[in-house]
């Protein structure tokens, strides 16, 4: 018997950990089934090794500005063939001590990721989105691609600043599509916004 076990994140378990478990129990019952796992994403979580087991890839490892706007950490990204992954997550909640809220965050290391790949020649980068805690409605991410100074984001001072930001965010990414992979088509009001 040949069994397809697919699993997205369960909880806080990573989807590769939810396919073991899956696994593991099905091996019990069955031992001689040929298991094929399937790691499945939203965009959210799991878009690294969902991809990375379909096309291969390399991972690097990218320090950019945390959601915080004052800390840096460090930021996995998968590069196929001309295209480089992102999971915005785990920018804009990364496992720190330090709170920060949907207000007070910023997206300018997400920004940060978008603009090397770009600087570098990168021809697409898909960013997964999920529900961050982070909400600056992208204002971080296009200060990051106007090289401005990081920072929380301040809805005073931004919305002068956007026009220009995203002028120099257009032409900046004028040789590089940049890719939203999310699981639902959330807008940007409220707290749930994209």
């Amino acid at each position: 018997m040949r069994v397809l076990i697919a699993a997205a994140r369960v909880g806080s378990l990573p989807a590769r950990g939810a396919l073991d478990a899956f696994a593991a129990g099905w091996r019990s019952g069955n031992p001689d089934a040929l298991l094929d796992l399937a790691v499945c994403s939203s965009g959210a979580h799991d878009l690294l090794d969902a991809v990375e087991a379909v096309h291969g890839g390399s991972r690097e490892v990218e320090t950019v500005v945390a959601a915080d706007g004052e800390h840096e950490h460090p930021v996995v990204v998968l590069l196929v063939a001309g295209t480089a992954y992102v999971q915005a997550g785990d920018v804009l909640d990364p496992p720190l001590a330090r709170a920060t809220t949907a207000w007070t965050g910023t997206s300018y290391g997400v920004g940060q990721i978008v603009a090397r790949a770009a600087d570098a020649g990168v021809r697409r980068v898909v960013v997964g989105a999920g529900d961050a805690a982070t909400l600056d409605l992208g204002a971080g991410l296009l200060a990051a691609l106007a090289d401005a100074p990081p920072g929380p984001f301040d809805p005073a001072t931004a919305l002068d600043r956007l026009p220009a930001w995203l002028t120099t965010a257009r032409a900046r990414l004028r040789a590089t599509e940049l890719v939203l992979a999310a699981g639902t088509a959330a807008s940007v009001r409220g707290l749930r916004g994209a």
